[in-house]
């Protein structure tokens, strides 16, 4: 079996962020993690091949991105409020 990667702060940061607020833009993503596009999108794509997260575009020319966590997302989360309990 393999394991998935180790989560960093800013992978955190943005599934808390989703786990509260259940929906972010990229524009939300990038006032999270505090940093550039780039690596945003460095955070943003990790998540998504690791199951943590799913993306939707939306709006006429499909360029607002929209972010939500999956079951898998959402079980990890349960878990870091567990821990900080």
């Amino acid at each position: 079996m393999s394991e998935k990667p180790r989560l960093k702060g800013s992978h955190v940061a943005l599934l808390v962020a989703l786990y509260e607020y259940g929906t972010l833009t990229f524009g939300d993503v990038r006032r999270v993690v505090r940093a550039d596009y780039e690596y945003c999108n460095l955070v943003v794509e990790e998540l998504k091949m690791q199951g943590y997260i799913t993306e939707e575009r939306i709006g006429m020319k499909r360029r607002i991105r929209v972010f939500r966590l999956t079951e898998e997302g959402r079980k990890i989360e349960k878990k870091f409020y567990e821990i900080l309990r």
